[in-house]
């Protein structure tokens, strides 16, 4: 683990360094430095078409990179930031962060809720390019022992943060037209969150919601490919595969070794009708439907779990989820992660 100072020292010399956010851990590196996202790519064995979310101290810093921005996303900012929501935003083909875009004429900035991280941004005084501090694909690490399972061998350091607050990445939002937005990966804000503000500030601005994953995938719409990371490539999948089930009671008398992930009311519903039976079943609590909250911080730890267990595969047991943001987030990345 290593210091703010140390942390700032490594990254003005072009190196990567993990990290920590409200959401997941991120793979920071100068935004602006070719060589260092290059080497972020590289460690997170990511497709080089798939940009990067650059992470600023605040919006005056923002506004150093991206003179033209609506009206619109001045007031979500000063409303959601620093918190957990992320702006797709036009950016001028000369620009130095262009090295994060995959060449793009778009950027994704936020501005993270995490006191050490700002810390770092400030002291640095150059945006972070910080996609998520994980094998590409695989489960975004939350805290700095995951990421050091993970990534440790191959980065400069981790800047040790604690646990995330959240747990899932951030909300992404197209803010590109000036009348409508359209969420592009929901999270914790979400599109009620959202129209409330605008109705608040009386801005008559359209909120479409984000485009539903389906299992027989059909081909997504180019602009969504290319600016939204977590929706073009497989994400949050443990190294084990993950099935989703929509009854536990079909899949307790496998064969195989398999684990089951479900919520603390379903795991006492299966220990109840396994005790009488004596078979043993690899059993992972995601957390009570009281605590949605804890679900989500939790979530990538306890899908990891099954990484060091003897088991061939994991089912998750599906459940109608509350209507919330959150819950359509972790619906999201639970889809993503499941076959």
């Amino acid at each position: 683990m290593i210091s703010i100072e140390e942390a700032v020292k490594l990254l003005s010399e072009d190196g990567i360094v993990a990290i920590p956010t409200e959401t997941v851990y991120g793979l920071g590196a100068i935004a602006t430095s070719q060589k260092a996202i290059a080497k972020v790519y590289k460690a997170k064995n990511r497709p080089e078409d798939n940009p990067l979310i650059c992470h600023f101290y605040d919006i005056e810093q923002i506004r150093e990179y991206v003179p033209k921005i609506h009206e619109y996303v001045e007031v979500l900012i000063d409303e959601f930031t620093p918190g957990p929501i992320s702006f797709l935003l036009d950016l001028p083909s000369d620009s130095p962060l262009k090295a994060a875009t995959s060449g793009m004429d778009s950027i994704i900035c936020r501005i993270p809720q995490h006191d050490t991280t700002l810390e770092l941004l400030e002291e640095l005084n150059r945006p972070i390019a910080a996609p998520s501090a994980n094998t590409s694909g695989k489960i975004s690490g939350t805290s700095p022992e995951m990421v050091e399972k993970d990534l440790g061998s191959k980065i400069d350091g981790i800047v040790d943060g604690g646990e995330c607050l959240i747990g899932l990445e951030s909300t992404i939002i197209d803010c590109r037209k000036a009348e409508s937005i359209k969420i592009l990966r929901p999270g914790y804000i979400g599109k009620e969150e959202l129209k409330e503000v605008f109705e608040e500030h009386g801005l008559k601005i359209k909120v479409s919601s984000p485009t539903k994953i389906k299992k027989k995938k059909k081909k997504q719409s180019p602009r969504i490919k290319l600016t939204t990371p977590g929706e073009k490539y497989t994400h949050y999948a443990p190294d084990k595969p993950v099935y989703l089930s929509e009854n536990w009671r079909t899949i307790a008398w496998s064969k195989e070794k398999f684990a089951v992930l479900a919520t603390d009311e379903i795991i006492e519903e299966i220990n109840e009708e396994m005790y009488l039976t004596g078979r043993a079943i690899h059993l992972i609590k995601l957390g009570s439907r009281k605590r949605i909250d804890l679900i989500a911080k939790n979530l990538y730890k306890n899908l990891s779990k099954t990484n060091d267990m003897d088991i061939d595969r994991s089912y998750l047991i599906n459940e109608s989820w509350e209507k919330s943001s959150l819950a359509e987030a972790i619906e999201n990345r639970l889809e993503k992660a499941t076959k």
